[in-house]
């Protein structure tokens, strides 16, 4: 079976979450991250970014559950960067997809992965 994913979109969403993890972690202070986790919704078209941090986990140990991603402080952090803004046009293809496909179970399951996949992407070090 085809992939539904366009074969730009996975680097192109690596190469967004780089750079706004760039652009976020100054403001952590140097405070350690538990989890980054990615939140995407293929229905929506909206993928976001969200961090846990060690010491919020230490404060409240449910948090670390990926559930409760929503309760996180740095939940949806990336959502006002600039460098986030990239992410909306991939959103967009995601929801397109999504809309038009006869199997829209199949067509989620692949953003996810897709996502995955972005998240563990090999990136040429910064110069």
């Amino acid at each position: 079976m085809e992939t539904p994913i366009p074969d730009d979109w996975i680097p192109r969403l690596a190469a967004t979450v780089a750079a706004t993890i760039r652009e976020f972690a100054p403001k952590l202070c140097g405070i350690p991250v538990k989890i980054l986790a990615v939140d995407c919704h293929p229905w929506h078209g909206s993928v976001g970014l969200a961090v846990l941090t060690a010491d919020e986990a230490v404060m409240d140990g449910m948090l670390a559950d990926p559930s409760e991603m929503a309760s996180w402080q740095h939940y949806r952090f990336s959502e006002g960067l600039a460098s986030w803004q990239l992410a909306a046009p991939l959103g967009c293809v995601m929801r397109a997809v999504y809309e038009v496909a006869a199997e829209r179970r199949t067509v989620a399951e692949a953003f996810l992965r897709a996502c995955a996949e972005a998240m563990t992407y090999p990136m040429s070090p910064q110069r």
